[in-house]
């Protein structure tokens, strides 16, 4: 199983502070409004067979596979919602949901099927090796049974979103604390990918360059670590 998606995207966004009861810290809204465009590719089926003799070999295969010419781009939009509150003068939380409900459509998709049998003696084998380019590309040809391509109406495949959570704790005036929880939704196309947790340290963060650290496990990346520096311009 193969398939890719590339996605890039455009925002437009409007957030407001609001008055909750009973917290009275700063506590702000925001929607948006996320514009994406992108290309991707998947296997739809394959089925593929080796066997061997003392003296020869055969392969089989069968695939077929959807994708987007380079000039074409396929399009869609997703919903960004986002809550961020200070709980009281040292902690503040926040959650928001990225791209809910994104879609790629494209007008039309390319579906690709190939269907090869390649029989090969130890003999042809060496013959094989000594060909030059055009007389591989020759005998490649002659292992084709079907190589077609055809153009079909447009796909839609779904973007994953995601939920993020994470918290800012104020330990000192020098150092702050801060975690981070995200969980991938709408996966289907890409699959089941674990949820991703962060913890990360700011030190001296009232300066022009606070140092960073941070280490994160899970998602795609599994166990990452990282350190920089920030830059503040006043």
């Amino acid at each position: 199983d193969a398939r890719g998606l590339v996605v890039n995207s455009t925002t437009i966004s409007y957030g407001r502070k609001i008055d909750i009861k009973g917290i009275p810290y700063p506590t702000h809204v925001g929607v948006g409004l996320r514009l994406l465009f992108g290309t991707y590719y998947y296997v739809d089926s394959y089925e593929g067979q080796i066997s061997t003799s003392v003296d020869s070999v055969n392969i089989y295969s069968n695939i077929n596979m959807s994708y987007l010419n380079p000039d074409d781009v396929a399009s869609g939009f997703g919903i960004d919602l986002g809550l961020q509150s200070n709980i009281n003068e040292k902690f503040s939380v926040q959650l928001s949901f990225i791209n809910l409900g994104a879609t790629l459509k494209s007008e039309k998709t390319n579906v690709w099927r190939s269907i090869k049998n390649i029989h090969l003696s130890n003999e042809d084998i060496s013959k094989y090796q000594d060909y030059n380019e055009t007389q591989q590309d020759s005998a490649e040809n002659t292992f084709s049974i079907l190589d077609e391509t055809k153009s079909v109406a447009g796909k839609s495949v779904p973007v994953p979103s995601r939920m993020n959570f994470s918290t800012n704790y104020i330990y000192s005036n020098n150092i702050h604390l801060k975690g981070a929880f995200q969980f991938l939704m709408q996966t289907k196309f890409l699959g089941n990918i674990d949820p991703r947790f962060s913890l990360g340290l700011e030190v001296f963060p009232g300066r022009s360059y606070p140092l960073l650290f941070g280490m994160s496990f899970g998602g795609m990346s599994g166990l990452t670590f990282g350190s920089g520096f920030g830059l503040k311009l006043k």
